[in-house]
C-alpha cells in the first residue's frame, strides 16, 4: 500500500488542544489556585498551634498557682492542729510572708463527739481571671479543750485502754 502524500487537516483548535495538554503535561510548577490553597492550609494549622499553646500556658500558669494554694493551705492547718493558731473561725486574712493569698477558717463541732472540723479556704487576694481559684482543705480533729482534760488523765489509764485493742478484719474492735 502506497501511502499518499497529503496530510490529513486538523482543526486549529484541536492543535491548540493537543499543544495545551502537551505543556500541560510538562510543566513543573504549580497553579496560583494551588499556592493560595496550599497557604491559606498552613495560616490555619498555625493559628490553630498558637491557641494549643496559649492554652498550655494557660493551664500551667493555674497549675503553679493551685499547687501554691495547696502548699499554703496545708500550712495553715498544720500550725492549727499543732496550736500555733487557734482552732477557731477566722475570715478573710492575708498571710504574712505571701500578701498575695488570703485564707479562712471555718470552725464546727461534730455532733455528739468531741471532734472538730477545720476547714481552711485559701484563695488568691486579687482575682484575675473570671473563676476565682480556691482550694479548700477539710479536717476532723481533736477539740484542743477536750485534749486538755485528756492531758490531765493518768497517762498508764490511756495506755492501758489503747493497748487493750485488737485489729480484726481491717478495723478496730476494743477489748476491755
Amino acid at each position: 500500500m502506497r501511502r499518499s502524500g497529503r496530510r490529513r487537516a486538523v482543526s486549529l483548535p484541536a492543535r491548540r488542544a493537543v499543544a495545551g495538554a502537551a505543556r500541560a503535561a510538562c510543566r513543573t510548577g504549580l497553579s496560583l489556585l494551588e499556592v493560595t490553597l496550599a497557604i491559606a492550609i498552613l495560616g490555619g494549622s498555625l493559628a490553630v498551634i498558637g491557641e494549643l499553646v496559649r492554652m498550655g500556658s494557660r493551664h500551667a500558669e493555674e497549675a503553679r498557682e493551685m499547687t501554691r494554694a495547696q502548699l499554703l493551705g496545708e500550712s495553715q492547718m498544720e500550725s492549727i492542729v499543732a496550736g500555733i493558731i487557734p482552732a477557731q473561725s477566722l475570715s478573710s486574712t492575708a498571710f504574712e510572708h505571701d500578701p498575695d493569698w488570703t485564707y479562712a477558717i471555718e470552725v464546727a463541732p461534730l455532733n455528739g463527739t468531741d471532734l472538730l472540723e477545720v476547714t481552711v479556704h485559701v484563695q488568691q487576694a486579687e482575682i484575675t481571671r473570671e473563676v476565682p481559684l480556691v482550694f479548700s482543705l477539710t479536717r476532723w480533729m481533736l477539740d484542743p479543750a477536750r485534749e486538755a482534760e485528756m492531758g490531765d488523765l493518768d497517762a498508764s489509764q490511756f495506755i492501758n485502754t489503747t493497748r487493750g485493742s485488737t485489729v480484726r478484719s481491717g478495723g478496730m474492735v476494743g477489748r476491755r
